[in-house]
């Protein structure tokens, strides 16, 4: 059996964990058929442990009564096991898997060596009944009149089609839990096996859940108000960011105290305060007493600071002149930059503020509000406020706006703050076959469709997409 990477030996009571564990293969040495539950404990406190992995539990004693293999089984697979053998002997060499998916549930390869020891398990799921966590998400979850409807619904009864199982809804009551922490919680108690709604990842995400790989990526953008009463604010010290203001400052005093250094090395009979005066005119465009007599190593750093004060001078003076040529008002914005020097205060959700990019700037002007407060400021339309929301949740307000009105009071600023974020969640021990689901293609998926007929999936689903998941084994 050959794997790209080596496979792991792991002997209980003989060794400690390895340092190392192959994500291809692990070979598991068990003295007795009853270490099988504290070895998987060792197991799974090992940082790089993961569930899939391809694990062969070889019980190195004889195994006397073959009726406790069904009970070993079961008891690997309620470990969140997926992919495992059990080799062991009685009376000959025995290898045993288990699919409590398939009718037969215990397969022994023995008597078929050339078999695939692990198959993909959830490429049929033979009528599996799914435990699905469902909840008011809009735009991509929704309900009405009793029914469910958006693309997270049309792409749940896709995937369950395709792997073969069903699907048991659940639905989550609105309260003032965080609709994912609960589905979340859900998941870890075994309540539900997977939550089938699309999740924004934020930094902090759910321990012990995995990410698919993205179906589209979407970004973190300001819903701005469409008005002409956005005042920018102008004075002297906005022309330039304060780390420049702070740098201007500090390479003044730089030149000061090397014109003091120099001075008292060559005794010079120039004060503290005249090389600060000469300093300062050299900065404001002024000549400098005096400048022949001095040192040469003083001359030359006074030639650098006064080229260096030129080109300040002269991009204060042109940004000076540009705000007040510029309207006092605008209309229409388009970057981040500009937003800075409004009064715009932007509304979000504590979520999304701890995403915003420090160096943005914009910190300072986030509000933090729950949805229902951000649903009913919406429409109320406050000319001084803008909101920080996904692209595809800003694009949905923007639809159903149109709608009903037709001036919408709102557009999306061109410049995204927080770009291609969005992931889903998900937190299976196998997602191979429900990850190939979720990324078929429309077309992919249509031409499955016409070569399987029996299939009752539609191809109008078509599209890849994504998922949280549990452990829907049991």
């Amino acid at each position: 059996m050959s794997y790209i990477q080596c496979p792991s030996i792991v002997a209980t009571r003989l060794f400690q964990m390895p340092e190392y564990i192959s994500t291809q293969g692990n070979f598991i040495f068990l003295e007795m058929d009853t270490d099988v539950g504290k070895t998987i404990t060792q197991l799974h406190q090992h940082p790089f442990w993961k569930n899939r992995f391809e694990n062969h539990f070889i019980v190195c004693t004889a195994v006397t009564k073959i009726e406790s293999i069904s009970h070993i089984l079961k008891v690997i697979w309620e470990y969140k096991i997926l992919n495992f053998v059990l080799v062991f002997v009685h009376k000959h060499l025995e290898i045993f898997s288990y699919n409590p998916f398939s009718a037969e549930k215990i397969l022994n390869l023995t008597k078929f060596p050339k078999e695939d020891f692990f198959p993909d398990k959830t490429n049929n799921l033979y009528g599996h009944s799914l435990r699905v966590s469902i909840f008011d998400y809009p735009p991509t979850m929704e309900k009405f009149d009793n029914q469910w409807y958006g693309k997270d619904y049309q792409h749940l009864k896709m995937v369950t089609s395709m792997i073969n199982a069903t699907y048991t809804l659940y639905e989550l009551v609105r309260n003032d839990t965080y609709h994912f922490e609960r589905a979340y919680d859900e998941i870890l108690n075994n309540k539900t096996d997977l939550c089938f709604v699309s999740h924004f990842q934020e930094m902090t995400p759910f321990t012990g859940v995995e990410y698919t790989y993205p179906h589209q990526s979407d970004a973190l953008v300001l819903l701005m108000p469409v008005t002409q009463d956005i005042k920018k604010k102008r004075n002297l010290l906005s022309i330039f960011a304060t780390k420049t203001w702070v740098l201007i400052v500090v390479l003044i005093g730089a030149v000061f105290l090397s014109m003091q250094i120099a001075n008292k090395k060559y005794k010079s009979q120039d004060t503290s305060w005249v090389g600060l005066i000469h300093v300062w005119a050299a900065f404001l465009g002024n000549s400098i007493p005096h400048f022949r007599s001095k040192q040469s190593i003083v001359q030359q750093q006074l030639l650098l600071f006064i080229f260096m004060c030129l080109v300040f001078r002269t991009a204060f003076h042109t940004s000076l002149i540009g705000s007040y040529i510029s309207p006092n008002y605008l209309d229409k914005m388009t970057n981040i930059s500009e937003i800075k020097d409004t009064d715009l205060m932007i509304y979000t959700g504590r979520s999304f503020g701890k995403m915003v990019p420090q160096a943005s700037g914009l910190r300072d002007k986030l509000v933090f509000i729950t949805k229902k407060e951000r649903y009913r400021k919406l429409y109320e339309f406050d000319p001084n406020i803008a909101y920080l929301l996904t692209a595809s949740y800003a694009e949905a307000i923007l639809a159903k706006l149109r709608s009903v009105r037709k001036k919408v009071p709102y557009y999306v600023l061109k410049e995204p703050l927080v770009p291609e974020i969005q992931f889903f969640v998900h937190s299976s021990v196998e997602h191979g076959s429900l990850t190939e689901a979720l990324e078929d293609t429309p077309e992919r998926y249509a031409k499955k469709a016409t070569e399987n007929p029996t299939s009752n999936s539609s191809a109008e689903y078509g599209g890849p997409y994504h998922l949280i998941t549990g452990d829907f084994r049991s």
